[in-house]
């Protein structure tokens, strides 16, 4: 049979460690607790960050540009977006 879960609680001391949730005592508006609860988590792979690659693409990119500036003859494109947070000139535009 499955156990009951806990009671609701303030005051509580919580930790997490490895892949569990340890829970112990607190208050549930009546009485102090002090029962014990861990609870297991499933294992997790958090794949590696592609925020860089990602705004990588953004740049020089025609498809996604809203702003496009001709440096000694070539085009260079740029969203306003980068600019404002690159650029206080630009922000304040």
């Amino acid at each position: 049979s499955a156990e009951a879960p806990p009671s609701g609680r303030s005051s509580l001391v919580a930790e997490v460690y490895g892949n569990s949730l340890f829970v112990f005592g607190g208050y549930n508006g009546t009485i102090v607790l002090n029962d014990f609860y861990e609870f297991r988590f499933e294992p997790v792979t958090i794949p590696p960050s592609s925020l860089v690659d990602d705004m990588l693409k953004l740049m020089n990119n025609p498809v996604y540009s809203d702003v496009v500036f001709l440096v000694e003859g070539k085009q260079v494109h740029a969203t306003r977006a980068q600019l404002a947070a690159r650029s206080e000139h630009f922000r304040a535009m």
